[in-house]
Parts: structure tokens; sequence; C-alpha cells
């Protein structure tokens, strides 16, 4: 029987193999119906460890980046909910170029995205680029949003909810990503459904997230 095929979004200066491998425990608990397709976002950030060799160096990538710098400043992580607009995200446009051509050519039912791949995620929602015709369900895990949200004390988003099924993977101690922007994510969508874990910013095991 042939695998059903969920698309993959990288987190920021990672590339689609380091993704994959990361990914593993969620993956072999998925392993006998699905197949994690990953692929390098578009804009290189720097240089990193192969996964199986330490001695050589292979490129990494993001799907945006905050300034302007060549190339960019991977210092990025303290910047949550501030940015006014897409247009201040630096290569988000080339980024949403590059997956408009791959869905082109593929169908995907599932969306995964980690980290900064969740946050870019979240915004092809927003632009309709996935939605509800195209995507059976959506999982985010350590995620946040990225752009400025209207909210009060009271409130973690603002704003009409986005009707497509999503599960929102948050880390109680995540130290990259905090637990309240997972959170302010997950407020964006309606009836979202929330599973935490102690895993820091690591992808944990969770079973059945696509049945």
């Amino acid at each position: 029987m042939e695998k059903i095929k969920v698309l993959c979004f990288h987190g920021f200066n990672q590339n689609k193999e380091k993704f994959i491998r990361k990914a593993s425990a969620v993956r072999n608990t998925h392993k006998a119906k699905y197949e994690f397709v990953s692929f390098n976002a578009p804009t290189q950030i720097g240089m990193i460890d192969d996964i199986d060799n330490i001695n050589i160096q292979v490129p990494s990538y993001c799907w945006y980046y905050y300034s302007q710098e060549d190339p960019p400043n991977i210092e990025w992580t303290k910047v949550f909910n501030t940015i006014e607009s897409v247009d201040q995200l630096h290569g988000f446009l080339k980024s949403v170029e590059h997956v408009k051509e791959l869905l082109q050519n593929n169908t995907y039912d599932y969306y995964f995205g980690y980290s900064q791949g969740a946050a870019f995620l979240s915004l092809l929602i927003e632009l309709n680029i996935i939605n509800s015709s195209n995507a059976k369900k959506v999982v985010f895990c350590n995620g946040f949003y990225p752009l400025k949200i209207q909210q009060d004390e009271n409130q973690e988003g603002g704003g009409d909810k986005i009707n497509i099924p999503t599960i929102h993977i948050v880390g109680i101690n995540d130290e990259v990503i905090p637990e309240k922007q997972g959170r302010i994510l997950a407020n964006k969508f309606l009836n979202p459904v929330i599973i935490e874990h102690d895993k820091n910013h690591n992808i944990p095991k969770v079973k059945n997230l696509f049945d």
C-alpha cells in the first residue's frame, strides 16, 4: 500500500536531513502508513555539521530572517509577535514561491511544521496557500506566530479563528520557544488540539497524529 505523504517544514538553521533525523521518534510511530517528506528552505543561513559525519559541514537554511545582514544573523529567537508585517520578514516571499512551486507538482493531505517551520506554515495558512480544502490536518511542533497580534491581558491571541484541523505540540520547558508562544499560535485556530511535552525543544514521540 502506498504511504500517505506528510509535507514537513524544518526549523531555522537546519536542513531536510537534520529535520528527518530530529523527527525520528514521531516518524517511527507513523511509519506504517505515513511518509514524512522534508525539503530545504530556499535561503542558506550558514553551515552545520553533517548528521553522519561531524567533520563535514553542510548548508543550513531558513524560511525567513529579521535582519538585512548577509549572511543573516542567527540570533533570532528573542523576537516574538513584534513584527508588524510579512514585508519585514526578509526572504519570506522567496520561500512562499518555493512552496507554491512544490505544491503545483505534488499533493499532500497533511503538513508538519517544526519551530520556525511551524511559524512559516502558519503564515502559509493565513495566505490561503494551505487551507481546509487541500489539508486534512496541520501539526505544529514547538511553534510560534511570528507577527504582532492585537491582544489584551486576558487573551493569548486575537482575531477571527482559522477553521482548519490543527494539533499543537508545545514544550512546557522549551528553552528556545516559550510555551506561551505555542499557545498564542494555537489560539489563532478553531478548536486546536494541544499536546504538551517535556522534551525541551526536541520533537517528542507522539502517536496517532493524523488519525
